[in-house]
């Protein structure tokens, strides 16, 4: 207890953990895009977030977060929270690991819609300066007919 109040921890003069995924861009919410405009009920959809913001750590939802709203037909909506993702390869040499990143580091949700019909998903991207949103992404949900099995 007395080591974790040398530190500075539970005082709430924390600083956020510095990572190599640091950013000090200006804030903003620029799109949200799915891996597909049309899905079927249930069926789950990629989306990226493309948004600019400034944080330490960005595993910290203190610092900065992504959340994506989605509106269903009929004007109900709920919220899912978005991630920070990295791609990476995994390679094996000599029995020795290592993991490498391959792409860029990009913020995503995954969304099953509950109702078919359209349904508009927003992004809302916050950091320690302020609240920016994306535009919206208009997603067309179909109802999934029964697969019959041929015997």
């Amino acid at each position: 207890m007395l080591f974790l109040a040398l530190l500075g921890v539970g005082s709430g003069l924390e600083s956020p953990v510095t990572t190599p995924y640091r950013s000090t861009e200006k804030l903003m919410a620029r799109s949200i895009v799915g891996s597909k405009s049309a899905a079927l009920v249930y069926e789950p959809i990629d989306f990226t977030i493309t948004a600019a913001a400034s944080f330490e750590n960005p595993f910290d939802s203190q610092d900065v977060s992504v959340r994506v709203t989605v509106e269903e037909p009929g004007g109900t909506s709920f919220e899912v929270p978005g991630y920070f993702s990295i791609d990476c390869q995994r390679k094996l040499e000599n029995d020795r690991e290592t993991v490498i990143q391959s792409g860029k580091p990009s913020w995503h949700a995954k969304i099953s819609f509950l109702k078919e019909g359209k349904n508009l998903v927003t992004a809302v991207v916050k950091d320690r300066s302020g609240t920016s949103l994306t535009d919206t992404y208009l997603s067309l949900i179909h109802i999934s007919e029964p697969t019959r099995l041929q015997l």
